[in-house]
């Protein structure tokens, strides 16, 4: 029983099922604004979440950006994400499209304070042992290009490290992702594959495990204002977006994993306060926005139907 309030605890977050899905700390999203939708980003992906959400999405950013997240989630766990997109060709020449891009994204979570405790003899007496935490980090850099108008692409190398009281691990992943803007009048679709290879964290105790590829496909549609009579739509219109993924079943694995779904809106009632509404699955997600020229501001309400409420909030600044 060595170690077994925390080994509960990491496998909440590692092992832990939602739908029938493997659960871990790299699937709990990035970002108040997709959180606000329901995780429904795939198909959108237009600012500096889309090096976590979809690769080929910084090829949309017009401008540098950088955004940070913060939110306070279960058992005492906190949850940092940082990201930014940079159009390279503007490094050198503000004047010109950029068709390449650059992204860096870094997630941590982490726990303290875990009572470790043992049993030592055949009465079971629990023995406090003192306290222990787990951390985990994701760190991805990744590379946009603009095949042409409609189509960008994007690769991500990602490094996960892990550490659990005295045992650490760490693997290497790769995610690739496509976006298709427009392809029909006002609607776009993004293709997602992440841990493309298997990854898989090796630790210091020998053990190896896999984090099978994720298949993440999304549609957005735009309505646009001049589309519908009426102010009430707003000067951008309404986007409505929807995700399903699906983990990959790799071999001699024994569970089948079930497709999630994801369902969101984002309305702009006037030009710089954005609501958002959505579904991630089963649960009922919210957010609105402030948008200034060089800085916007968002707040996620995401709820869960086995956990409890988390609050997000995203700062994002435009350079």
């Amino acid at each position: 029983m060595r170690y077994l309030s925390i080994f509960i605890l990491f496998s909440l977050f590692i092992f832990a099922q939602e739908s029938g899905k493997e659960l871990d700390f790299m699937t709990i999203g990035a970002g108040a604004r997709p959180a606000g939708i329901g995780g429904s980003f795939t198909g959108i992906a237009d600012d500096a979440n889309s090096v976590y959400w979809n690769n080929g999405g910084m090829c949309l950013v017009r401008n540098s950006e950088i955004t940070y997240m913060h939110a306070d989630l279960y058992f005492g766990t906190t949850f940092d994400y940082i990201s930014c997109v940079l159009p390279v060709k503007k490094i050198r020449d503000k004047d010109s499209e950029a068709n390449n891009f650059i992204g860096f994204a870094m997630i941590l979570a982490s726990t303290g304070n875990i009572p470790i405790t043992d049993t030592i003899d055949d009465y079971n007496r629990i023995i406090y042992e003192g306290i222990g935490g787990f951390r985990a980090g994701s760190y991805i850099i990744g590379y946009g290009r603009r095949i042409n108008k409609k189509i960008t692409s994007g690769i991500g190398i990602k490094i996960i490290d892990m550490e659990l009281i005295k045992e650490y691990g760490k693997g290497y992943g790769i995610d690739i992702g496509f976006l298709y803007s427009n392809m029909i009048k006002n609607l776009s679709m993004g293709i997602s594959l992440k841990d493309l290879t298997i990854t898989k964290i090796k630790w210091s105790t020998g053990t190896i495990d896999n984090i099978a590829p994720n298949v993440r496909i999304g549609l957005s549609y735009r309505i646009l204002k001049e589309e519908k009579e009426g102010g009430w739509i707003g000067k951008e219109g309404i986007v409505f977006s929807f995700d399903v993924d699906e983990q990959i079943k790799i071999e001699r694995e024994k569970r089948w994993h079930k497709p999630r779904y994801h369902f969101g809106a984002e309305w702009k009632l006037v030009d710089v306060v954005p609501i958002r509404v959505g579904f991630d699955d089963y649960n009922f997600t919210a957010g609105i926005g402030f948008i200034a020229e060089h800085i916007n501001v968002d707040y996620a309400y995401v709820s869960h139907q086995e956990l409890k409420t988390t609050h997000r909030i995203s700062i994002t600044l435009k350079i």
